[in-house]
């Protein structure tokens, strides 16, 4: 801080300000950071009171003004719990019971109900109580048709757009940033054995949606993974194809793989180079590409068809 830091500067992926990550620490740290100018203190308190520390919310309303969005949000996280203490704090400060809602908006919500799925593989579930909406544990409330925000977490909302009458996709916005919720129908997945294993069969395996799988965490605790590579191996089927598929594999729908390749109108057999631990170098073609995505089954290799995406030259080295 003594060098300028901004204290209440934000990243450019999520929005968040730095000290955010700061408030599961310590209440000395909080302290600071608020003295120092930090003004996320809705989302502080929010965070405190889900996490069930009264003495970190209690040192959050000693030191800043709270909204009185975040005070009501904030009790009703702990509304359904046992920690007493924390709703008296809560209660001590101003924070109100959200009241119920009228039974015809819970009626005319009650379509919006159920779990949706981001193309990364991130979840949210919505569910009606009395209050009204509920999006991930927390009570939104209602700011126009099909539209919601949180209590007391500023610039985000919630937008349903519907297709005939039926919930087509739910976006999530943060500040200028928006992400897409879609409903699938849970696919019927024949049982499978993981290649080179003698484990049991999946009943039901996860969509795997991207690099390291859902939410691309830096470990995976799943027993079983899908096993792609470059060179021939004991595998559930080998399925031979017209170009190189450079892109970490995609499974969906239980059954459906997709690979995307950009295919080169200047090189007929381009040779493998294998990135960051290998040659590094830029492939020096610029000749016209296309990019496509195709789609496999995942019990036969069979294809179920192919997109084209675009067309045009790639780059030239160093540009």
């Amino acid at each position: 801080m003594g060098k300028g830091a901004d204290v209440n500067a934000k990243d450019d992926i999520w929005y968040k300000p730095s000290e955010r990550r700061r408030w599961r620490l310590q209440i000395d740290m909080v302290t600071f950071l608020i003295k120092a100018g930090a003004k996320d203190v809705d989302a502080a308190v929010l965070t405190a009171a889900a996490l069930g520390n009264v003495a970190m919310v209690q040192a959050i309303l000693d030191l800043s003004k709270v909204s009185q969005d975040a005070l009501d949000g904030a009790l009703y996280l702990v509304s359904s719990g046992t920690n007493k203490k924390m709703k008296e704090t809560l209660e001590k400060a101003g924070a109100k019971a959200v009241p119920p809602a009228s039974e015809a908006d819970r009626k005319s919500w009650a379509k919006l109900v159920g779990s949706y799925d981001s193309d990364g593989g991130q979840k949210l579930t919505i569910a009606v109580k009395d209050v009204g909406l509920i999006i991930g544990g927390r009570y939104v409330k209602p700011i126009g048709p099909d539209n919601f925000e949180p209590l007391g977490t500023q610039g985000a909302s919630y937008r349903f757009e519907r297709k005939d009458g039926e919930v087509s996709r739910v976006i999530m916005k943060r500040l200028t940033a928006e992400y897409s919720f879609y409903r699938f129908k849970q696919p019927v997945a024949k049982p499978v054995v993981a290649a080179n294993t003698t484990s049991k069969a999946v009943a039901s395996p996860m969509n795997w949606p991207s690099f390291r799988g859902p939410d691309a965490p830096v470990s995976r605790t799943a027993r079983i993974l899908p096993s792609y590579g470059m060179a021939p191996r004991a595998s559930r089927f080998d399925g031979r194809l017209p170009f190189q598929a450079w892109a970490t594999p995609a499974q969906w729908c239980g059954n459906r793989v997709f690979l995307t390749t950009a295919i080169s109108s200047g090189q007929a057999d381009p040779k493998i180079r294998v990135g960051n631990y290998g040659d590094v170098t830029s492939v020096n073609d610029t000749s016209k590409h296309t990019w496509q995505v195709i789609c496999l089954d995942r019990d036969s290799a069979r294809s179920f068809g192919r997109r084209l995406h675009t067309k045009a030259c790639r780059r030239s080295s160093g540009t």
